[in-house]
């Protein structure tokens, strides 16, 4: 009897915990830039639905150089957010600063810059472009984390309890 109970405690236990997966990539400034380049972007094969959450962080350390070749166009993942010569760029609607990291899933896009939780509305694949316009100068590249699937739910606080309790009875049922 209390073999059963260990049992379905242990059931139950795992039926409340799952985990969530956590994905690196490498979003290159020049193969991966938008507008005015082949607008390819690096996919990365995740494909998420609508009312998934997907958090994204690229490393603040990581520079990316755009439109030229000295170190006046080095930036992070934010890109230009206080230069007003490259302020945000529009393209499709959308509009994000120039040499920032976007997302795109399915036909909509997300300004990420160094991190975001996006909340998907449109079901697609994740793929992700350095906002720019001039892809021939472009070098360097941003290390991007993505989390994604299921959460790490935490055992209920009552769950020890419920087993207590189920472990007291199947003592006492077996002394009778």
């Amino acid at each position: 009897m209390i073999t059963r109970l260990l049992a379905s405690a242990a059931l139950l236990a795992s039926a409340v915990t799952a985990s969530a997966a956590t994905t690196t990539y490498e979003v290159e400034a020049f193969a991966h830039s938008y507008i005015g380049g082949s607008g390819s972007g690096l996919d990365t094969g995740l494909s998420f639905a609508v009312g998934d959450t997907v958090t994204i962080s690229a490393d603040p350390q990581d520079t990316w150089v755009v439109n030229t070749t000295s170190s006046f166009g080095l930036t992070d993942a934010n890109g230009y957010t206080g230069y007003v010569l490259y302020g945000p760029s529009s393209a499709g609607g959308f509009s994000a600063y120039f040499s920032s990291l976007v997302a795109q899933i399915g036909s909509t896009f997300y300004a990420v810059g160094l991190g975001a939780s996006l909340n998907v509305t449109e079901a697609g694949s994740l793929v992700f472009f350095n906002w720019d316009s001039d892809t021939v100068m472009n070098s360097g590249s941003v290390t991007v984390t993505v989390d994604y699937g299921t959460p790490v739910v935490p055992l209920p606080a009552g769950l020890p309890l419920l087993a207590g309790g189920l472990l007291a009875l199947g003592g006492l049922r077996r002394r009778r």
